[in-house]
């Protein structure tokens, strides 16, 4: 469980710098992504973002 809420912080993290106009924080993503995607859409995108993280 801890696990899984790392991998989606490190997730919404990376997605809030990179769509720095979209989001005004890790919480508005939170929201925004759960509203318009679904928890699914939590995950996507994970495997690379977390292989640039560990290669990088």
């Amino acid at each position: 469980m801890v696990l899984n809420c790392l991998l989606v912080y490190v997730f919404l993290s990376e997605n809030v710098q990179t769509n720095a106009m979209s989001y005004r924080g890790i919480s508005h993503a939170l929201y925004a992504i759960c509203r318009d995607e679904g928890m699914r859409g939590l995950y996507k995108g994970l495997g690379p973002t977390l292989l640039v993280k560990l290669i990088g």
